[in-house]
C-alpha cells in the first residue's frame, strides 16, 4: 500500500466588532490612514489595535478574543509527497 504525506493550509477567519474611541479632532482621512497602518500588521486584533493606539485610538470595553469558533475556514493541499516504503 502506497503512503503519501499531504501538506495542508488551513485558514480560518474571525470576524471581530470593536467600538473604539477617536481622538479630538481625527478626521475620516486620520482614521483611513490609521487603519491602513493597522492593515499592514500580521496577526490578530491585538496587533491590529496595537497600532491604532499609537495614533490615540482607544477602546475601553475589549473584544472579542475567542478562537473556538471561526467565521469560516478553509483548507487547501499545497504540496503532497509520495512515502516509499
Amino acid at each position: 500500500m502506497q503512503k503519501a504525506k499531504l501538506i495542508i493550509t488551513e485558514t480560518l477567519e474571525y470576524n471581530r466588532e470593536i467600538i473604539v474611541n477617536l481622538p479630538d479632532g481625527m478626521t475620516s482621512a486620520d482614521l483611513e490612514e490609521a487603519l491602513e497602518d493597522g492593515d499592514r500588521e500580521w496577526g490578530g486584533a491585538d496587533e491590529f489595535m496595537h497600532e491604532l493606539r499609537k495614533r490615540g485610538i482607544t477602546c475601553d470595553d475589549g473584544w472579542d478574543t475567542d478562537l473556538d469558533s471561526p467565521d469560516s475556514i478553509e483548507s487547501e493541499c499545497m504540496d503532497y509527497e509520495i512515502i516509499e516504503d
